[in-house]
């Protein structure tokens, strides 16, 4: 791997790993403030998250706090997130490994029985 690919690899892992703490950051405090504005029986528990109460926590803050600045900030870091692992795909070379294959080579590396069924007439 060429130096420059590596160092932007490392930059690109460290980036992610960044936008991980801060993501997590955020959702913590989006927590403490949305619990501090509801009953104690119906509070977030912090830990044991699933995507039906991470929505349920986003519309409650949206609620809650309609100008709220913590929604944006939490995409802004899942799309820094995204970035930084499109830029380790690049590093490693993930994407000249798809722009190899032609059409006609990612034919060839079918198996010829899956190729046979569609390649015969259909006789009805």
């Amino acid at each position: 791997m060429p130096v420059p690919r590596l160092v932007i690899l490392i930059i690109a892992l460290v980036g992610c790993s960044a936008c991980g703490i801060i993501g997590t950051i955020i959702n913590l405090q989006m927590v403490e403030r949305v619990n501090s504005q509801m009953p104690p029986e119906s509070q977030f528990f912090p830990i044991g998250w699933y995507i039906a109460k991470s929505l349920r926590l986003k519309r409650e803050y949206r609620r809650l706090y309609p100008n709220g600045k913590l929604l944006l900030a939490e995409k802004v870091v899942a799309g820094g997130m995204f970035v930084c692992v499109a830029a380790c795909a690049w590093a490693l070379g993930f994407f000249q490994l798809i722009g190899s294959y032609s059409a006609g080579q990612c034919v060839r590396l079918m198996p010829s029985s899956l190729l046979t069924g569609f390649l015969k007439p259909s006789r009805f």
